[in-house]
């Protein structure tokens, strides 16, 4: 093999637990041949937890770039043997691949079609969803084929890479994520380590181990190493290749310039202690023999130090610088970590030589054996491979923690005689105590505390601290419930002052009243006046608590009389009076006096005139009493009444009057329906008959008076005489009527259709109704309507004709319908129309026609008819064209006509083909 080397490759390890490792890659190939493998040079399977059965399936494959390109796709197989399932499904490829060959923008690898070595990532990724609730799910994949340059197996190109990762879905899991690329490339005869960088995003227990790389899902489809490798010695080294359980820390000597070699990483996930869930990875390793060259960029440990672990106490803050270096001078140093401790901040100065600052403060929850450990990776931008080193830094978080386990309460509310007690536990004794009470005790147990929060701090001997709180609580005051009796009447000593404890505090309860009350002692204080009283009540723990409750009385009783309504009339007995009251303690009852009727409500109805007295009593019994006037009227209403009679019988010209006196002006007038409800002293325009009226002073005082009108005793009585006449329209009819009643001699006055004839018969009439006008001799006057007839409906024609058809023809025919009049028609058409008597008239030529129809009572009537023709039917022009050539049919003739009735119809002679069109063709 011919290798050109542009810079050396070199890799460091420092002492304690600082972690180093190198992706420099110094090989430039200006002549490079080996055996070409297909393609994998390593594998990775991981998952995120989205839902309990929903899981983002992630598989990360490394392909060697002079290898054939990855598949588009990978197949998932998703195994479960307690529930009996095996299925498989499509991982799509996102995206395009991903070189991790660490190079300078101007160097082309063969991931790009350069010549250099290269390596690429590709990511599958999918949703999954676990059909069942299994704890043995078990994810894999396997892609063909391994390299066939690999030389520490048996037939490498034949071999699958088979990856794997367990689920419980039982529980909610995600598993750890790699946050580093594999190495593909080591430096012989040089150390070198390597960390996955594996982070999980619960913070679970970590635990790394070497296995045999697999083949496919059987337990045994592994890889078969050749004599001298397995799974813990994968390639030649010495000392031997090793790998920390705890931190992942990968480290080797390899010695074989010529090796290239892959070995698999199980990391399984414990949750206090409890195997939750693993993942694996492939590599493969190709080891190059690297001449001295680039100086690789170096971290140093915490704060300058060598160390890269450190202890840290829980709930402490801690803060180091790491300082980047490189005997290159000229060359720029970048700086990026891994991000694995969530609330670690990690920041750095820029600069050729940044200074990267870590800050973290951890809480009692990361309190554990197994170190929190992150990465940082240093670059430098040799070119054309860049000069690279990922150093770990390991924090081991450990603290005590303070339990405050003895918590008393003050005993009465507002005390402090409060006490507390706090253990330490874990941590190294001896411990400390400081409570933030006022006089801020130092003993485990802290005394004579009030209602309120505290935190204790603990502190073992070697300055971790902890804290815990305490919450004191006052017990509750003892609940008063107190209530009274008031006094009864307005100076009255019969009150009640009562308290009783509804909760809380503790029996035997002891009551003091104080001095206004006579210093009573029991829960009652009685025979209490109007005024505010105190009481003071102790429990058997002698807490104490004191309310006050006031004692009222009802204010006197004033009640004010009110005449509403005096007697209106004069000796009547509607009269009201009423009380209005305050003061006392309502509800109040009333008793007026014997004159009042013993009434028992405020007001008081039905009173005559006089002094009525009211009795009041409230509803503690007090009482009151109390008088009023009630007046009346000095007088009663008068009446004098009038009338005037009706002159005709059944008219309305008949009056009544009345004229009030007495009782209190002024006065209303309500007549009854009979006079349409007249509402003056006169009521005019009345019928014979009985009328009263209702007349109403100012007090509503009334009077009822009748007066009876009269009217004549007969009535004038008209009766109609009607007649006929032949025919409809004919002036010959007479309409009269006859009289009797009311007083004679009588008048006539017919309407003006019957031409205003004044006799009791009017005559030359036509069809129609006539009304006539009787007046007697006293001026009464009625009206009748008579009506003359007919002695059949009025004679009508209708009339259909038929026009003739052509011009000067003579088909013409006129048809006439006949309705009223009397049957038995006579029909005589006239002389154009050739005298015919039926009907239908036929052969008419174009002109008018009148025809008469007279009925069987001798009524006649007739119609004229106006029968027309077309206009006469004319060829006005013709125009043609002659034949182009001779003996050719290329002529035609049009012929244009007018007159006639359109539309034409045509036909052309023999000689012209018997066309139908106006115009003739081909001729």
């Amino acid at each position: 093999m011919n290798l050109n080397l542009l810079k050396n490759m070199r890799c460091n390890i420092l002492t304690g637990s600082f972690l180093s490792f190198t992706l420099l890659i110094a090989v430039l190939l200006s002549s490079y041949s080996e055996t070409k493998a297909t393609h994998a040079m390593g594998m990775d399977l991981t998952y995120v937890q989205i839902s309990q059965d929903t899981f983002l399936i992630t598989l990360a494959f490394y392909r060697d770039c002079s290898g054939v390109a990855a598949p588009n796709s990978a197949t998932l197989n998703l195994k479960s043997a307690s529930c009996n399932k095996n299925i498989n499904i499509t991982l799509p490829r996102v995206g395009t691949g991903n070189e991790t060959t660490p190079v300078c923008t101007s160097i082309i690898t063969q991931c790009n079609g350069g010549s250099f070595p290269g390596s690429e990532e590709y990511i599958y990724k999918r949703l999954v969803v676990l059909p069942n609730r299994c704890t043995d799910w078990v994810i894999s994949n396997q892609i063909c084929c391994r390299n066939n340059g690999i030389t520490t197996i048996f037939n490498p190109g034949n071999q699958n890479i088979y990856v794997e990762a367990k689920i419980n879905n039982f529980n909610m899991n995600s598993s750890p994520k790699f946050s580093n690329n594999p190495v593909p490339f080591v430096c012989a005869n040089q150390t070198y380590c390597f960390n996955n960088g594996a982070v999980d995003p619960e913070g679970d227990s970590l635990v790394y181990s070497l296995v045999t790389p697999r083949t496919n899902t059987g337990i045994g489809d592994t890889v078969r190493f050749l004599s001298g490798f397995s799974r813990t010695k994968p390639l030649t080294s010495s000392p031997n290749v090793t790998l920390n359980p705890n931190t992942g820390d990968l480290c080797m000597f390899p010695t074989d310039s010529n090796q290239i070699a892959i070995l698999a990483i199980l990391v399984k996930e414990y949750r206090n202690g409890v195997f939750v869930g693993s993942i694996m990875r492939d590599i493969q390793l190709r080891i190059l023999g690297c001449p001295n060259g680039n100086s690789l960029p170096q971290l140093s440990g915490i704060d300058s130090s060598s160390f890269f672990s450190k202890k840290v106490c829980a709930n402490s803050n801690l803060t180091f610088n790491i300082f980047s270096v490189d005997p290159d001078t000229t060359q720029t140093i970048t700086m990026t970590w891994n991000q694995a401790i969530p609330g670690a901040s990690f920041t750095f100065t820029p600069g050729p030589r940044p200074v990267a600052t870590f800050s973290w403060t951890p809480n009692n929850s990361h309190i554990r054996t197994q170190p929190f450990c992150f990465t940082v990776e240093v670059a430098d931008d040799n070119c054309p491979f860049n000069g690279l080193q990922v150093f770990s830094y390991c924090i081991t978080v450990v603290g005590v923690k303070a339990i405050v386990d003895s918590i008393y309460d003050p005993v009465c509310p507002g005390a402090c005689d409060g006490h507390a007690t706090a253990t330490v536990i874990n941590g190294i004794p001896p411990f400390s105590y400081l409570w933030d009470d006022p006089s801020n005790q130092t003993n485990a147990s802290a005394h004579n505390l009030c209602a309120g929060s505290y935190i204790v701090r603990g502190i073992d001997s070697t300055g971790c601290t902890t804290y815990d709180s305490i919450l004191l609580i006052d017990p509750k005051e003892m609940r008063l419930s107190m209530d009274s009796m008031n006094v009864s009447c307005n100076g009255g000593s019969d009150g009640m002052a009562i308290a009783s404890v509804t909760a809380f505090g503790t029996a035997p309860f002891y009551f003091n009243w104080d001095a206004l009350t006579g210093s009573q002692v029991n829960d009652t204080a009685s025979n209490l006046g109007a005024g505010i009283y105190s009481v003071n009540v102790v429990d058997s723990n002698n807490c104490q608590v004191s309310d006050t409750i006031e004692i009222s009385e009802p204010p006197p009783i004033v009640g004010v009389m009110t005449v509403i309504a005096n007697v209106s009339c004069n000796g009547n007995n509607d009269g009201e009076a009423a009380v209005a009251v305050s003061g006392g303690s309502p509800p109040y009852t009333y008793l007026w006096g014997s004159l009042s009727g013993s009434q028992t409500t405020d007001t008081a109805f039905n009173l005559i005139a006089g002094t009525h007295v009211v009795t009041i009593t409230d509803n503690n019994g007090c009482q009151v009493m109390d008088s009023i006037v009630v007046t009346e009227p000095n007088t009663a209403i008068n009446l004098a009444l009038s009338k005037t009679d009706v002159s005709c019988k059944g008219d309305s010209s008949g009056s009544a009057t009345v004229i009030a006196s007495g009782g209190t002006p002024p006065y209303a007038y309500t007549w009854d329906a009979g006079t349409g409800n007249q509402t003056t002293a006169t009521a005019s325009n009345l019928p014979a008959g009985i009328y009263g009226v209702v007349v109403t002073d100012l007090n509503n005082c009334v009077a009822y008076p009748n007066i009876m009108i009269t009217e004549p005793d007969t009535a004038l009585t008209l009766v109609p005489v009607d007649s006929f006449v032949q025919c409809f329209g004919d002036a010959n009819g007479i309409a009269g009527v006859l009289v009797t009643g009311g007083t004679n001699p009588y008048s006539y006055s017919w309407d003006a259709s019957a031409l205003n004839q004044t006799t009791a018969f009017a005559s030359s009439l036509t069809v129609g109704t006539y009304t006539v006008l009787v007046t007697d001799s006293a001026n009464c006057s009625d009206s009748v309507s008579v009506s003359i007839l007919s002695a059949s409906a009025p004679l009508t024609l209708t009339a259909n004709i038929a026009n003739v058809s052509c011009n000067n023809g003579s088909d013409g025919k006129a048809h006439v319908s006949i309705s009223g009049g009397q049957p038995g028609y006579n029909i005589q058409w006239d002389s154009t129309s050739g005298f015919q008597n039926t009907d239908t008239a036929f052969s008419l030529r174009a002109g008018t026609h009148m025809v008469t129809v007279m009925d069987s009572f001798g009524c006649t009537i007739d119609t004229t008819l106006i029968v027309t023709e077309p206009a006469p039917l004319l060829s006005l022009t013709s125009i043609h064209q002659d034949a182009l050539c001779k003996g050719d049919s290329s002529g035609w003739v049009t012929v244009l006509v007018a007159g006639g009735t359109p539309p034409y119809s045509y036909l052309w002679s023999a000689s012209a083909g018997f066309q139908t069109t106006d115009t003739a063709k081909n001729l």
